[in-house]
């Protein structure tokens, strides 16, 4: 029997979480892409206001930049890669916890999002419980 993929969706989950160093079974990928949405965001659309708190989405670059409203300067991301991965995996000592300035879209972005909080649900452990758990396994 073929292993099924999955959504498409779950492609791009797979990729960003093991680009970001966490190995995650594909089995365990089809219970969170229920809680992540697809969002386009057109030119200039504001993505995150100043002042929110990175640690409450993990965010997938599907298509698209981002860009700092104030400076014009682009976040430095690439296509599936996770939007704040070092204060989210690594904790705030790895990075400002909080957006500074607005974060818009250029020319537009296409984003695959999840709230901690409805991941937290799926798994029923915090994200540094399930990145923790996510290690073990792959190491055995």
């Amino acid at each position: 029997m073929k292993d099924k993929i999955g959504p498409p969706e779950s492609v791009d989950i797979s990729f960003a979480f093991e680009s970001a160093g966490i190995n995650v079974e594909r089995s365990m990928i089809w219970k969170l892409c229920p809680c992540f949405q697809l969002k386009n965001f057109g030119q200039d659309e504001v993505i995150f206001r100043k002042g929110y708190q990175k640690t409450n989405s993990i965010v997938i670059i599907i298509e698209g930049n981002i860009k700092n409203k104030q400076t014009k300067k682009y976040i430095p991301i690439q296509k599936g890669e996770i939007l704040f991965k070092e204060v989210l995996f690594g904790g705030a000592a790895n990075g400002t916890v909080f957006v500074s300035n607005d974060l818009v879209a250029d020319p537009d972005c296409l984003l695959l999002m999840c709230g901690v909080s409805e991941l937290n649900k799926i798994t029923g452990m915090t994200l540094k419980e399930y990145i923790r758990q996510c290690n073990i396994i792959s190491s055995l």
